[in-house]
């Protein structure tokens, strides 16, 4: 089993309580955490998927995060996908649910975390679509932006990232233009934390041509006026109708339509085409999304002056799920993306190589 913790492959140990209970603990040297019981019991029936979130500082991954957590908890999820429910597994993982919630609620932004190895926010998620089973046991792991800017950092600080299947990169734009000269190509940024990344996951013997990345847009609210050439993007933002969840074959094909458009975007616009061709090169399949976690900007002190209205705040999720699923369904996919906007281009994924990867491709395509 993996450790939510230390993230290595382990045989948990038991320890017996002076009450005569006993109780799972990492029998690494360097980690030797106490695990939930109901992580190990429920390993096989509701198995881990790593959350990842990257990006620079101060460009949303703990906002984020946090109103993902609110949605889970607060926003009846049950009323599209029956039998759903969220459960933290730990006590820390419950009080960052609630806490977060309660923030939030209060018109109050969570504090940015600081840059340190992040003890993993645990959430059981029955009924959860585009799943195997609906079942998952989710770990998201928070750590400051300055975590990934350097390669030695990542593997001190950010080591889950080795684990995860996807990774989510986080991106405010309006963010970026406060720190870049109006002059210089966004994309010159991008590259630098994809620089870090894969240098650092090279370092902890990993390889990100085995891992799916999602760009994420944040702050989607601010972009609109950018999004004058893209009316679909614009409009999948300001109305984000959250009963078109029970259709989930049809939200995610969507998600599929509009993550070709902001490629397109990040191409044409931003003109971020050489970190478009490293992404694309370096990672097993490159995806778009673009999420508002608030709504509305918060002002310089993190008050927020009216309530929460995240938008699109699940799709980063949805995707992370989606690249989990078989070749075959995700050609499924694509054909609904096609169906919907005729002018949907399916963005390549990185040339696998072997006979066994030519043979699927040959079966599936």
């Amino acid at each position: 089993m993996i450790c939510p913790f230390c993230l290595e492959k382990v045989k948990f140990k038991k320890e017996v309580n002076d009450n005569g209970t006993f109780q799972y603990v990492c029998p690494k040297a360097d980690c030797s955490q106490p695990i939930p019981r109901l992580y190990v019991d429920d390993y096989k029936k509701y198995p881990p998927v790593v959350v990842s979130v990257i990006g620079h500082r101060a460009h949303g991954k703990t906002v984020a995060l946090s109103t993902l957590y609110y949605t889970l908890a607060r926003m009846d999820l049950g009323q599209f996908w029956p039998e759903f429910y969220m459960f933290p597994i730990n006590d820390p993982s419950l009080e960052v649910v609630f806490e977060n919630a309660k923030s939030l609620d209060a018109g109050k932004l969570p504090p940015p975390n600081p840059k340190i190895f992040p003890e993993p926010t645990l959430l059981q998620v029955n009924s959860l679509p585009i799943t195997n089973s609906g079942k998952a046991t989710l770990l998201f792991y928070d750590t400051a932006g300055e975590a990934f800017m350097r390669t030695q950092d990542i593997g001190r600080y950010a080591g889950f990232v080795r684990r995860a299947g996807t990774a989510l990169f986080l991106v405010s734009l309006p963010q970026l233009k406060k720190t870049v000269d109006s002059s210089s190509n966004p994309g010159v940024e991008l590259e630098r934390l994809l620089y870090s990344y894969i240098q650092g996951m090279a370092d902890m013997n990993a390889d990100t041509r085995k891992q799916h990345l999602i760009i994420v847009f944040t702050c989607g609210d601010a972009m609109l006026n950018d999004l004058d050439g893209y009316p679909q993007v614009k409009q999948y933002m300001m109305k984000d109708d959250w009963s078109r969840l029970q259709d989930i074959n049809s939200y995610v094909a969507q998600m599929y339509v509009i993550s070709d458009l902001l490629n397109r975007y990040t191409h044409d616009t931003l003109g971020a085409r050489q970190f478009l061709t490293l992404a694309k090169d370096r990672f097993a399949s490159v995806h778009f999304s673009i999420i508002s976690a608030l709504g509305a900007a918060p002002d310089e002190e993190g008050n927020l002056s009216v309530k929460i209205k995240p938008r699109r705040i699940l799709d980063p999720l949805l995707w992370t799920l989606e690249r989990t699923q078989s070749v075959r369904q995700r050609r499924l996919y694509e054909r609904q993306a096609a169906a919907l906007n005729p002018g949907y281009r399916p963005v390549p994924a990185t040339k696998s190589k072997g006979w066994f990867a030519t043979l699927w491709k040959s079966i599936f395509k």
